[in-house]
């Protein structure tokens, strides 16, 4: 084969084996950052049913204190009613909880493949103490993400394609020979064949040329495309990264370490007999939830954070596409 066509084949596959690796390390991302992900929700959950459980007994102690109020005369049958129906919703709280936590567990199995029994996992929902900067983790997806490494990939491949279909018109010469018995000289013979193959006269492949032209021009601008939703997409998780540290910054120098004063100057307030009970337990559930908020920041920081760092990629439980894209010219039976 002349023109060098069996060499530019076998770089336009040698690009497509390039672009299979891309994908193949985009997948390998969606996993992981799938399993960190999963793993936080699991923390969290487990740390969401903790604080419910704390609010069950302080609904308990507030249903304990109303009753007791009750019989002394100072609570109305209204508050003993109410204080019923706070137990109870709380009761519910926690099974509400224990079942998210069996869920994220399940989450948690999925992502990693194996089925295990659900058990305490050791962690935490703290993380790095630098934040994230925007321009950083602009250019460390735009120059390392496995997903636009693809594209590029695929875009080499077509530069190539173009080229090597620009020389299948060159035609391909077949060499023969061979020995044999010569009858009518009785003697030893040779022959040796040349013959020239795929002579273009009329058909000089125009129209698989401008084909592969046209999956160039659609690849260049698949490029662009994915560069353009992967900054997007990197927007879109660092806006929720910068509100949730913003929050998580706040609740921990501020919000909590206030609420959980407002409790204890409360609680001693009413060990010396200044103030009520019931507002104590106020007081108290009211620093529990403001708990839970500071836990649900600190998993939405988290999960941004994986995407931000691991280059937005998400969905490990969907199989690739795979890097010939429906309609190109190495998607028919007989690609060259």
């Amino acid at each position: 084969m002349l023109g060098g066509k069996l060499k530019w084949s076998r770089k336009k596959y040698q690009a497509r084996t390039e672009a299979a690796k891309c994908e193949a390390s985009s997948q390998a991302w969606k996993v992981g950052n799938d399993v960190r992900v999963a793993f936080y929700h699991v923390l969290a959950t487990r740390e969401h049913v903790q604080i419910e459980n704390e609010l069950l007994k302080t609904m308990r102690d507030r249903w304990l204190t109303v009753n007791e109020m009750f019989n002394l005369g100072q609570a109305n049958e209204a508050d003993k009613h109410q204080a019923n129906v706070g137990l109870e919703k709380q009761k519910l709280q926690v099974l509400a909880a224990q079942n998210n936590l069996q869920y994220t567990w399940q989450l948690l199995v999925t992502a990693v493949g194996i089925d295990i029994p659900q058990h305490e996992v050791s962690g935490n929902l703290d993380g790095e103490k630098n934040p994230i900067e925007w321009q950083s983790a602009l250019q460390n997806v735009m120059d390392n993400s496995p997903e636009l490494g693809e594209a590029k990939r695929k875009l080499d491949a077509d530069i190539i394609t173009v080229k090597r279909e620009h020389r299948q018109p060159i035609p391909d010469v077949i060499l023969s020979g061979g020995a044999g018995y010569d009858q009518l000289d009785a003697g030893f013979a040779a022959k040796a064949n040349v013959n020239i193959v795929n002579i273009p006269l009329f058909d000089r492949n125009q129209g698989t040329i401008q084909q592969a032209e046209a999956d160039l021009a659609r690849q260049r601008a698949q490029v662009e495309l994915v560069q353009l939703q992967l900054r997007r997409l990197l927007a879109q998780h660092f806006r929720v990264y910068t509100t949730a540290l913003q929050h998580v910054q706040s609740y921990e120098k501020v919000i909590l370490p206030e609420a959980q004063k407002r409790y204890e100057v409360m609680l001693q307030s009413y060990k010396d007999t200044r103030s009520d009970w019931p507002p104590v337990l106020e007081a108290q559930k009211d620093f529990f939830d403001l708990r839970n908020e500071y836990i649900d920041h600190q998993l939405a920081l988290r999960e941004s954070e994986i995407a931000i760092k691991g280059f937005v990629l998400t969905g490990a439980l969907v199989a690739p596409p795979g890097v010939t894209p429906s309609g190109h010219i190495d998607a028919t039976p007989k690609p060259r």
